[in-house]
């Protein structure tokens, strides 16, 4: 009794660590693949958010440098116009003060003439252009300097005339005399209360192309760039800045948010350390692009911000002007919100791969031991041990295995009356033809019905002769759906009850295994492996296992170690299946079945047999062989198949003179023609 305990408590022990195993072989890989394909997805998707973000504000800034393009150019218009009037007309205050005041990027407007120009209209030599002094700010004293000028001043425009001669020595004045082209400055803040930022375009007027003077037009940058920067700013609101620049890198106005922006913001407005930047080249080429510096690269002085990397998008304006529109952003804000849901996207998947491992769990409770706890029984059962059974909770789990583990105990109870039996006989030699029948017929039950399945798109024909009351042979089909049913034929080497009982162990683990697989060559595998870990008398089965369609013929198939199936067209050509042929199941561990795929035709027929056809001998020693097999099935295409066994099994009972010496099982399978 104390034995039995002991292998019981071992056999627990190692049902845990082979279901352990089992879940460490099944998770670790899915777990290693889970994680290698987040790693390229996070990769993939940090590529593609720092993509979106150079993408959104290359659009946001092309259409922003576009916007202030259209709003600059309509006010160089308009000034041109001015400019037309001039060269007609000395009298346009009133014109000049009217553009300011519907404009509101314009700030200011100055005419300055050459000096003396008034006094020589005034003397007649110019006598086309025509002068009106009587009224407005012309009507004051013409001297040899003479410089009008007016402004925006809250709800007026006032106007000034100055008399002083520092004009003509202004840059603005100068450079504009010396191109005769506009020129544009760079930006300046205003003296006043107001503290604007302007910027200065002077263009130059003429007489008959003689030079005349200048108009300077200030432009209000506060008013004709915040719009579009605040616009640029609704891409990357953190960390960034918008910049408007000059080819010389100098800045014109810009609109800053976060440390990094103002960090930046400083180095442009700071002249003297901007001219140090060695990417201003770039940012001024007159190109559109991107182009990225790391945070200590541009401020070597200022190592606070570390390696941080940072990116600028610019475009120019195309406008006459030399300036540039930039938008930078720090790549780790971009990445900011990225990784968050990267931490989503892994939460998720661990939470999933936890979900999945329980599930395996319970996969191993519900399927995997119960097959341990059978296997275990059937060495028990093997070695002698008829005492034990699978446990009974197995026997009450509510799926295929649960069933199976029940009909594996019945079974064993069966064995072990008739091995009571039989000893009881054996003890008084007298063992009766009634005690074996009753293993025949236990053995005879596994056989399934035919007429159970139901199949309309084939015809199954059978034939099962033992060469004792029990046999080692066997043939098995079921349906697993509508459209795909398994068959088999399997024999075991040996007779009697020894092969009965392998038998009846093999067919009961292929059907649990096919619970579990679907391949006939990964079934053999697990049957195998089941078989040989118990399998101290070093018996083995020889299988041939199909998975066949019912609508489409296509047949599956897995050859271990069984005699080649016979295909049999309907013209009667007859070719055997010989590409395919494995181990011996349940003699060799870690074994590889494979698994091969045809199509069965309308109107051919598989016929599967066991070696006591072709083994079977004459009186004088020669057997029965495959040659005459092929020639009985030729006449599959002219007789029915039923009659053709039938005359096959007369004509081998008289070969061998009604003296077989094994056991004989036919099993085949005709696809019906026409079937959809």
């Amino acid at each position: 009794m104390r034995s039995f305990y002991s292998k019981l408590s071992i056999w627990f022990s190692s049902c845990f660590k082979t279901r352990m195993h089992m879940a460490f072989v099944l998770l670790i890989p899915i777990l290693t693949v889970n994680v290698i394909l987040l790693y390229y997805y996070t990769e993939k998707e940090k590529e593609n958010g720092l993509n979106n973000a150079r993408a959104a504000s290359t659009a946001a800034v092309i259409d922003a440098a576009s916007e202030i393009h259209n709003d600059v150019d309509k006010i160089i218009k308009e000034i041109r116009y001015v400019v037309s009037l001039l060269e007609m007309n000395v009298y346009v205050s009133q014109q000049i003060k009217e553009l300011i005041w519907t404009d509101p990027s314009i700030h200011a407007i100055t005419v300055a003439y050459e000096p003396d120009f008034l006094k020589r209209i005034k003397k007649g030599e110019f006598p086309e252009y025509t002068v009106n002094v009587s009224e407005g700010a012309y009507s004051e004293e013409i001297s040899d300097y003479f410089q009008f000028h007016a402004w925006k001043n809250n709800d007026e425009v006032p106007e000034e005339i100055s008399k002083e001669k520092d004009y003509i020595s202004a840059n603005w004045y100068v450079q504009t005399k010396k191109t005769k082209s506009e020129i544009w400055s760079d930006s300046f803040k205003t003296n006043d209360d107001n503290d604007l930022t302007i910027s200065r375009c002077s263009f130059p007027f003429f007489y008959k192309n003689v030079f005349v003077g200048v108009v300077a037009i200030d432009f209000d940058m506060n008013i004709l760039f915040s719009e579009h920067a605040v616009n640029i700013s609704r891409f990357l609101t953190v960390e960034s800045g918008t910049f408007l620049i000059s080819s010389t890198g100098d800045l014109l106005f810009g609109h800053a948010q976060g440390e990094m922006g103002n960090h930046i913001y400083s180095r442009f407005a700071n002249k003297n350390r901007q001219k140090n930047f060695p990417f201003i080249r770039s940012l001024t080429s007159g190109k559109t692009g991107t182009l990225s510096r790391k945070s200590i690269d541009l401020f070597p002085n200022d190592p606070k911000n570390g390696n941080r990397i940072i990116w600028f998008v610019y475009s120019p304006i195309e406008s006459g002007t030399d300036w540039t529109l930039v938008k930078c952003f720090t790549e780790d804000r971009v990445m900011f919100v990225l990784h968050q849901y990267l931490f989503m996207v892994w939460f998720w998947s661990g939470l999933t791969f936890l979900l999945l491992s329980f599930f395996v769990v319970v996969l191993m409770f519900n399927i995997y031991r119960p097959i341990m706890a059978v296997s275990a029984a059937a060495q028990w059962a093997a070695d002698g041990n008829l005492d034990v059974s699978v446990p009974l909770q197995y026997e009450l789990l509510n799926n295929p295995m649960g069933k199976l583990s029940a009909n594996f105990n019945v079974m064993i109870n069966m064995l072990k009356k008739t091995l009571k039996l039989k000893v009881e006989e054996e003890a008084k030699n007298q063992l009766t033809a009634a005690q074996l029948e009753t293993a025949k017929d236990l053995q005879f039950s596994l056989i399934p019905n035919i007429e159970d399945l139901n199949l309309e798109s084939v015809e199954l024909y059978t034939y099962y002769s033992p060469v004792h009351y029990v046999a080692g042979d066997f043939y098995d089909c079921w349906k697993i759906n509508d459209d795909q049913m398994y068959f088999l034929i399997a024999d075991v080497c040996g007779k009697g009850v020894p092969a009965a009982m392998l038998m009846a162990l093999a067919r009961m683990l292929i059907r649990m295994a096919s619970n579990v697989e679907s391949s006939p060559g990964q079934i053999l595998e697990m049957v195998n492996s089941t078989i040989q870990a118990i399998n101290r008398k070093k018996l083995f089965v020889t299988v041939f296992l199909a998975l066949f369609n019912l609508r489409t013929g296509e047949l599956q198939y897995c050859n271990g170690g069984h005699v080649y199936p016979l295909i049999i067209s309907s013209k009667g050509i007859v070719k055997k299946l010989d590409d395919n042929k494995n181990l011996l199941v349940g003699i060799f561990d870690n074994k590889t079945y494979n698994t091969r795929t045809i199509n069965l035709n309308e109107g051919e027929t598989i016929l599967l047999y066991t070696d006591g056809i072709t083994e079977a001998a004459s009186k004088d020693g020669q057997t029965f062989g495959e040659a005459q097999l092929i020639e009985h099935c030729r006449s599959f295409s002219e007789k029915d198949p039923e009659d053709v066994i039938a005359e096959l099994i007369d004509h081998l009972y008289l070969y061998t003179n009604n003296k077989r010496q094994d056991d004989i099982t036919i099993f085949a399978l005709r696809r019906l023609e026409n079937n959809r």
